[in-house]
């Protein structure tokens, strides 16, 4: 990868690391993909747009799993994630300069 993602790349594992054990971060973290800012405007969503985004974007890894995080006040995200198989591994995480609380979440590919 170019050396900005995989700065934060990193950035993120390590963060998460903090707050998950070992075992954990080498399930899910050793070799995913991570799927970043999947958003839809208001006006087409409920459309199966971010479904559709959604599962071209995975549909594009090979690697065996895949993980994200989400705002943890964001219950339609993690109510739709969660209907795609996606399990909450932590909740309350904060990344470095943000106050906002954000859930990591996981799933096989």
């Amino acid at each position: 990868p170019e050396p900005v993602v995989q700065q934060a790349k990193d950035c993120i594992i390590d963060t998460v690391a903090g707050v998950v054990s070992m075992d954990v971060r080498r399930r899910w973290f050793d070799d995913c993909f991570e799927l970043v800012e999947l958003a839809v405007v208001a006006g087409a969503q409920r459309r199966g747009v971010g479904a559709a985004l959604h599962d071209a974007a995975l549909g594009l890894t090979e690697r065996p799993h895949a993980v994200l995080s989400a705002r943890s006040d964001a219950t339609a995200a993690l109510a739709f994630y969660a209907a795609k198989g996606w399990r909450t591994i932590h909740d309350g995480l904060r990344f470095p300069g943000s106050d906002a609380p954000f859930a990591v979440l996981v799933r096989d590919r």
